[in-house]
């Protein structure tokens, strides 16, 4: 017997249950896309999971970066799991959001932290 995944039909034979995941997703996935295209920077919050999902937005804010759409895209936080594209010269990376809003600040010519 073929392993169960999360789109497999269930034993009465019903895509029921395939069907509610796959609406779930492609809502989520179109919500994601369309905040990191709307957005004026991108912030990538690294954690200790692989972050598969995350590569999806971060190459959607480097296009929009390359096209000159995009000033800001962050990395915040240690980096664990390596990418090329985590490399890439349109990159910054910060320990925190805090560290980021202060640098954004100071080049801005504000006064504080």
């Amino acid at each position: 017997m073929a392993p169960r995944t999360w789109f497999s039909r269930d034993p009465a034979g019903s895509n029921e249950p395939a069907r509610r995941v796959g609406v779930v997703a492609a809502a989520v996935a179109t919500a994601d896309l369309d905040a990191v295209l709307a957005a004026e920077a991108v912030l990538v919050v690294l954690s200790e999971h692989e972050g598969r999902g995350m590569y999806v937005e971060l190459g959607a804010a480097l296009a929009r970066a390359a096209a000159g759409e995009l000033a800001h895209v962050a990395l915040i936080g240690q980096v664990r799991h390596q990418s090329v594209f985590l490399h890439h010269p349109t990159v910054t990376r910060w320990v925190s959001a805090e560290a980021w809003l202060a640098s954004l600040d100071r080049a801005r010519g504000c006064l504080g932290g």
